[in-house]
């Protein structure tokens, strides 16, 4: 079976974040040919020049993608052919018969009038009542 992959990305943003010196990872927000949305991350470090080096993809299928995502520059299409790359390392028979949803179909069951709260979200909200219940305190003591 010899199917032709073929993609074109854009690339919207690049950040590199840091975890220890000179090494972190770096993750690409990119828009593909049928809008959606999609993030690669990849593993890199930062050479004596302060320009990335020795990057790797954090999922070897991607491989690919991010090779061509390391030279080109945000506001960049990048097109990807992932035949040659499919046909080394094809895919195990679960991975073709699942279907991964995208992005959008992720986040279309949260409309914008339901709230969703994750408990670091909840635990930083308390925080600022507090915060905000001891400044109201203070002010009332100094006046």
């Amino acid at each position: 079976m010899n199917i032709s992959m073929q993609k074109t990305f854009l690339i919207k943003e690049r950040i590199f974040k840091e975890i220890s010196e000179g090494k972190g990872y770096l993750e690409y927000k990119l828009i593909d040919e049928k809008g959606d949305a999609r993030v690669v991350t990849a593993t890199a470090c930062k050479g004596k020049i302060r320009k990335l080096s020795h990057i790797k993809a954090v999922y070897k299928r991607e491989s690919p993608l991010v090779k061509a995502l390391m030279k080109a520059s945000v506001g960049d299409s990048v097109h990807i052919d992932f035949t040659k790359f499919n046909h080394k390392k094809p895919r195990s028979k679960i991975a073709e018969n699942s279907q991964t949803p995208s992005y959008k179909d992720a986040y279309s069951q949260y409309s914008s009038d339901t709230a969703v709260f994750d408990s670091a979200h909840v635990i930083r909200l308390l925080g600022i009542a507090i915060i905000g219940f001891l400044a109201l305190v203070m002010f009332k003591i100094f006046i």
